[in-house]
């Protein structure tokens, strides 16, 4: 529902002359989700999001 708000958004700009184009705004958005994400899976996980499953420390 927000991707359809940032489309209709973007379009808009774009017809009043705007600037920033619609692939910038969902540039954007998708950067923001994936920054969000990650922060929540260090502060629910802790560590290095880089990895996975929290097995880093795991021996063989």
């Amino acid at each position: 529902m927000q991707a359809r708000r940032l489309i209709d958004q973007a379009q808009n700009d774009q017809v009043q002359g705007g600037s920033v184009s619609m692939g910038t705004r969902i540039g954007e958005s998708i950067l923001h989700a994936a920054r969000t994400a990650t922060a929540m899976h260090v502060a629910l996980l802790g560590g290095n999001p880089a990895t996975t499953s929290g097995q880093e420390g795991r021996k063989q």
